[in-house]
């Protein structure tokens, strides 16, 4: 009983760590930082909502940004005298709060034998998550609905009622994120796998439902699919890189000469039938040495974000050409050159990045504690089809913020693997102190 109190009382205490982070943060950030490059169209769609002028720009209908976060917007700016854009960040900051809460759940589920203050730990100095919740942007909202429909598919083994709802959700994301669709087709596969036949043809289900009128209104518009988004992506991403290398251009070149071909065409829905058309015509013809570029470019979505945070507080850093200086005149000659004036900021963001490498020991430590024991193998399979998917599918996209989603689940394994780690240090210790007292 009491051991059960202290440790209710801990969770109290890291989730109020956790606000008092993010509450700092956001009141510290500048106003332009609060913005970013996709935040403009999310507010200009949010007020085409509100204008009643539907869901467009410059009066053509938007075919590239799902419909999730705009309404979002729109259904804030009525009530808060048009500044949603501002009111949303409150908003993300209570719900970032409430991922680290939906993590303890998760981990109850799941880590049954490791208290969930070690996740939550974590998850509340997670600086990716904090740094996102402070941006208009959709990341936030969409790890919210992705651990709830975790939370409920780790629960949905003990209650079929709660198989609807599931579908429910996966369509709700798939109205933040297209990713969703690959996502939740890998999730189904899995579970085919494990002849859980009920729960794949409920999250089938969802997904067709959720999506058919989308996709009935985007056809009506002239284009084939739920989105431009992923054609349009691969096209000034991936296809521009791999361009870039086979004809021994700058990737900014390249995309610049992407970029230009697509704003050629004549509306969004010819650009995202040329985008589909030109990015798969690229990558086909040159399979192999795709693969491989997208394996060397996806780990960088594992990168620190230490140097955004700086420069949402104001602090002058990150100089343009830091890799070619490092070439050329070593390390330590590109670390003055990234931070300038500012180099006593290398302490605290340096710390930072190693906390960040431990999380990343330790969650390995926790994914190998799991995998051995083969407990719950189906959910934690999932859990691995979600870390594939987010960060694998990125390659030359790949950033930091698309690692937003899964930064729970980085936290959930670290919070393990930190415990077992702990837990061996602390009994080799006092086998050490047996010995000596014993001699």
């Amino acid at each position: 009983m009491g051991k059960a109190l202290t440790e209710t009382k801990l969770l109290w205490v890291l989730l109020a760590l956790a606000a008092l982070l993010r509450i700092s943060l956001l009141l510290m950030v500048t106003p332009e930082a609060r913005l970013a490059p996709d935040s403009a169209d999310y507010l200009a769609l949010a007020e085409a909502l509100n204008a009643g002028e539907g869901y467009a720009r410059g009066g053509e209908a938007e075919l590239f940004r799902v419909p999730g976060y705009p309404l979002v917007l729109a259904a804030l700016n009525p009530l808060t005298g048009g500044r949603g854009g501002t009111f949303v960040l409150w908003l993300q900051i209570l719900l970032d709060c409430l991922n680290v809460w939906l993590l303890a759940t998760l981990s109850r589920r799941l880590m049954r034998d490791c208290s969930p203050c070690w996740a939550m730990a974590w998850q509340a100095v997670a600086t990716t998550s904090m740094v996102y919740a402070c941006k208009v942007l959709s990341e936030t909202l969409y790890t919210t609905l992705f651990l709830l429909f975790l939370c409920l598919l780790c629960r949905a083994r003990i209650s079929v009622r709660l198989y609807p709802l599931l579908g429910v959700l996966a369509g709700a994301m798939l109205y933040l994120r297209t990713i969703t669709l690959v996502l939740m087709g890998a999730i189904v596969v899995w579970l085919l796998w494990q002849r859980r036949w009920q729960l794949a043809g409920v999250l089938v289900a969802g997904i067709i439902v959720c999506a058919t009128p989308w996709l009935m209104r985007n056809r009506a518009h002239g284009y084939d699919g739920f989105s431009t988004n992923g054609d349009i992506t691969f096209y000034r991403y991936h296809a521009a890189a791999l361009a870039a290398e086979n004809h021994q251009r700058s990737f900014v070149e390249q995309q610049s000469l992407h970029t230009g071909q697509l704003l050629a065409q004549g509306g969004q829905a010819a650009q995202g039938v040329f985008a589909g058309q030109e990015w798969k015509r690229i990558i086909l013809g040159d399979p192999v040495h795709y693969l491989w570029l997208h394996a060397q470019k996806s780990p960088m979505v594992l990168l620190p974000i230490e140097g955004e945070l700086a420069r949402m507080v104001g602090v002058k850093i990150g100089g343009n050409g830091t890799l070619a200086v490092i070439n050329t005149q070593g390390f330590w000659a590109g670390i003055r050159h990234y931070f300038g004036d500012q180099v006593l900021w290398l302490i605290p963001l340096g710390v930072l990045s190693l906390l960040l490498l431990l999380k990343y020991v330790c969650a390995a430590a926790g994914i190998f504690c799991c995998l051995s024991s083969r407990e719950d193998l189906v959910w934690h399979g999932v859990l691995m089809i979600s870390f594939g998917v987010c960060l694998g599918i990125l390659g030359p996209d790949a950033h930091p913020r698309f690692r937003v989603p899964v930064e729970p689940l980085l936290s959930l394994y670290a919070g393990l693997g930190s415990f077992r780690l702990w837990t061996r240090w602390r009994a080799r210790a006092k086998a050490v102190g047996t010995v000596e007292e014993n001699d």
